[in-house]
């Protein structure tokens, strides 16, 4: 529920489409590569219908094909691997990392703290800047709830 008011308030999005990874791979296979999907996602997912749109769990691996994309606002996904690599493609290292649920706005380029990147000319800004515009349009949404 969280995450929905997120949605809502920082990114005005009124009525919130989400999805949801597995957490084995495959989703489990309906219990064939473990029974989490099945004993704790499940159940989540039902009491979460109630309140939210939301579609899962749906293999990792597949949750942002093009489709999915322009489906759903939000994806959920349950390792920092699952969703950090194909964000970083899909982003062309120029996406954003947003901490929700905390009175203040946290966000950091996509690449961390580069410390390694440090005097070697090579780092690209484009998620810095980033950071700063989404701060701009996320802390005026909050003004306007």
């Amino acid at each position: 529920i969280n995450l929905n008011s997120t949605l809502i308030n920082d990114f005005k999005i009124i009525k919130t489409r989400m999805i949801l990874a597995g957490i084995n791979p495959h989703a489990g296979e309906n219990g064939l590569f473990g029974s989490e999907e099945i004993k704790i996602l499940k159940p989540i997912i039902k009491k979460l219908k109630k309140n939210i749109k939301i579609k899962g769990p749906i293999s990792g691996d597949s949750m942002l094909i093009n489709s999915n994309r322009n489906k759903f606002d939000c994806f959920i996904f349950n390792f920092h691997d699952q969703a950090l690599i194909p964000f970083k493609l899909l982003s062309n290292y120029e996406g954003i990392n947003f901490t929700s649920g905390l009175s203040v706005l946290r966000v950091s380029p996509d690449h961390g703290t580069a410390y390694d990147l440090v005097g070697k000319s090579i780092a690209k800004s484009k998620s810095l800047h980033n950071c700063f515009k989404f701060i701009i349009k996320a802390s005026r949404n909050r003004k306007n709830c």
